[in-house]
């Protein structure tokens, strides 16, 4: 992955070289349309990278983290519930206390369940989370060729 960012620098950087010694030769770097659509999408492009760097990601991270400490405290509210009402479920089969207790078990399977999503779902964005950043490169590379293209076009 550092290979490919110093590849994009290396291509943006030569093509800015390449844009310099268009100006010192013509005194003025023409513009063409391609050559604006070309930054445009190299801009666009560098903006997606950076977006999903601290803005996308940062926030998915944190709503995970936040959905399971919320998902732990229900489990430990439930499981604390369910000791409080040992000593009176001897009381009857069909007492309120039972049914408070079986729904209070019901709720802490599904908080339990829930918690367990969402560590896959934690453990499926660190897996990924290069992947994806290594797309979004992948698109300011291309940008960035298209603009060494659009220059290279001006320069013949």
């Amino acid at each position: 992955m550092r290979r490919l960012l110093i590849g994009c620098c290396l291509i943006f950087s030569s093509a800015a070289v390449h844009a310099q010694q268009l100006q010192t030769v013509a005194g003025v770097q023409p513009v063409t349309p391609e050559l604006v659509d070309a930054y445009r999408e190299y801009a666009i492009a560098r903006q997606q990278l950076i977006h999903y760097r601290q803005v996308t990601l940062p926030l998915k991270r944190q709503m995970l983290a936040d959905a399971t400490q919320l998902a732990q405290l229900q489990v430990a509210v439930l499981n604390r519930r369910l000791a409080d009402y040992r000593p009176f479920l001897a009381v009857g089969e069909y007492s309120p206390v039972r049914t408070a207790a079986e729904n209070d078990l019901v709720a802490r399977e599904l908080t339990t369940q829930r918690l367990r999503q969402l560590q896959e779902e934690e453990l499926a964005l660190m897996r990924f989370a290069g992947e994806s950043d290594e797309l979004y490169q992948y698109d300011v590379l291309r940008a960035a060729l298209r603009v060494r293209a659009a220059h290279a076009v001006l320069g013949q």
